[in-house]
């Protein structure tokens, strides 16, 4: 028998990255793709169509300073982890970088989320 790892998802095997420890999901931020010290980051926001990228995360990373919409980003963004079938959201950490502009009931959104494990404020 042979057995390998897959996605929890998809359940294909074909488009996973070897080194990768800890998912950094960001709103804001520069698209593309970056793994970095056992850390992948990718946006989880799309921007030029204003949807929300589901994925399995162990980070939300919020990136202050680009001419967008945080709230509605992070709303979006949230609701879509919380419909995933998978959803482990207890476990997902929150780091807000550049100081992003949140409305407070944003911000109460987010700690919704993030569970027990707390945050990584920059």
């Amino acid at each position: 028998r042979w057995s390998w790892v897959r996605c929890k998802t998809c359940m294909e095997a074909g488009d996973l990255e070897m080194g990768v420890q800890t998912v950094v999901g960001q709103i804001g931020g520069f698209p593309e793709r970056v793994l970095e010290a056992g850390e992948l980051r990718f946006s989880i926001w799309d921007e030029p169509h204003k949807a929300a990228i589901s994925a399995e995360l162990d980070v939300i990373e919020v990136i202050g300073g680009y001419e967008m919409n945080y709230d509605w980003a992070v709303s979006a963004v949230v609701e879509a982890l919380q419909h995933r079938q998978d959803a482990s959201t207890a476990e997902i950490k929150l780091r807000l970088t550049n100081a992003p502009i949140l409305d407070q009931n944003t911000l109460r959104l987010l700690d919704s989320i993030v569970g027990k494990k707390g945050s990584d404020a920059n």
